[in-house]
């Protein structure tokens, strides 16, 4: 019985031994499984990772060209409408002395405008002053007796009042 018993122990242990193996191999294959689907995640997940990053640089370089071209166009318009006030403003800097002087001899002849009608007046105040003058003169040496001795002395006194 003792043989029976060692074969079966014998056949039971080479039963287990093939057992554990053909389990460590089928562990190891899991393993091996197991990594490569791990491996295939990760690859999986750092494709996707490094598509979004050139996704978005694509896009950072299109948004950047873009702002690129706008700061450009930006630049031209801007120096464009700079160019043209400094035009405007040199033309204004030109024209400014005329209008002032042309402002000066208006003023002037304004002035000169006014004295002139002021005299103008006073030549026809005077006119009409003498007018009256001469009618009261009239209307005195009709009514006088000795108008030409009077007439000499008014007359010495009008030179004298008009000098």
């Amino acid at each position: 019985m003792s043989h029976l018993i060692t074969q079966m122990w014998f056949k039971q242990k080479v039963f287990l031994a093939l057992k554990l193996a053909v389990m460590n191999s089928q562990a190891e294959g899991e393993i091996v499984k197991f990594k490569a689907w791990k491996s295939w995640c990760e690859k999986s997940r750092n494709d996707k990772y490094f598509a979004k990053k050139e996704l978005m640089v694509e896009k950072i370089e299109g948004t950047r060209t873009e702002m690129l071209l706008k700061r450009v166009f930006d630049a031209v318009r801007y120096s464009n409408i700079n160019d043209k006030f400094e035009a405007t403003r040199q033309e204004l800097e030109d024209k400014i002395p005329v209008r002032q002087e042309l402002e000066r001899q208006k003023d002037e002849l304004l002035k000169m405008s006014a004295q002139k009608d002021k005299a103008q007046l006073f030549r026809n105040c005077i006119k009409r002053h003498q007018d009256v003058m001469y009618r009261a003169l009239m209307v005195w040496r009709d009514r006088c007796k000795y108008h030409s001795h009077n007439m000499e002395r008014v007359k010495l006194r009008l030179i004298n009042l008009h000098k």
